[in-house]
């Protein structure tokens, strides 16, 4: 079991960064960083990394509600800038979150660095002109990174976070990619489970105990999770 490992690559190109997130690996800021667990009120818990399988995907009658409701609105994908504009619908999203987050998305994406290394696109949701949510993700060579989803809390009743989930899966699967990465999940972290809202018969777990993907449906999480703290504890006390 790892305990946060972090790097900063000096470049990466689309396919070295499929072999990362097969991996369990992801990107925050302009890092590369894996972890099996996390802490939360001085305890110890697992955290299990996900991905669909795009070739398998689907969509919910849910899911197809959500993109039609906003057909009226006006989208774009294209190479990410980050923008005064930008900014504010970050600032504006912030504000309405109850999770710390970067001040400013340049930091949240960049972090003390100028320029990124990640090929990163966005997708923008817009009504009448005015940009009302966005949502960035990386692109490997077959596979694409779900980065970051903002909206302006004035048009929550239209979950813009996961529609531009479902927005990048479509692009995904239109450039023929293979698998999208959302990041991770955890029993105990309601906050994340959004990421299993799209479709669990296409959803995949990183069993790093084994070094293979698994069917999410195919695991008892609760026993993985006790195996994965007994993992890490029995390497501790070497």
């Amino acid at each position: 079991m790892i305990y946060y490992q972090h790097f900063y690559p000096a470049s990466i190109d689309p396919a070295l960064l499929d072999v990362y997130l097969s991996k369990g690996w992801y990107r925050i800021q302009q890092m590369l960083i894996t972890t099996d667990l996390i802490t939360k009120e001085n305890d110890f818990l697992a955290v299990f990394w996900l991905r669909y399988r795009l070739a398998d995907y689907q969509h919910s009658n849910k899911s197809r509600k959500l993109l039609k409701a906003i057909a009226d609105f006006s989208i774009t994908i294209e190479p990410l800038q980050i923008t005064d504009e930008l900014e504010q619908l970050f600032t504006c999203y912030r504000s309405a979150i109850n999770f710390d987050m970067s001040e400013t998305i340049q930091g949240y994406l960049l972090g003390d660095k100028t320029e990124s290394v990640f090929a990163t696109k966005m997708i923008s949701i817009r009504h009448e002109g005015k940009l009302i949510a966005a949502g960035c993700y990386d692109e490997g060579e077959t596979t694409t990174m779900g980065i970051l989803n903002m909206y302006d809390p004035a048009y929550k009743k239209y979950s813009l976070g996961k529609t531009l989930v479902l927005l990048k899966l479509d692009e995904a699967i239109q450039q023929h990619k293979t698998y999208f990465y959302p990041g991770y999940v955890s029993l105990h972290t309601p906050k994340f489970d959004y990421k299993l809202f799209p479709d669990l018969n296409a959803t995949e777990l990183y069993h790093r105990l084994n070094d293979a993907w698994i069917a999410y449906n195919s695991v008892d999480l609760l026993q993985l999770h006790e195996e994965m703290l007994r993992s890490f504890f029995r390497a501790q006390s070497k």
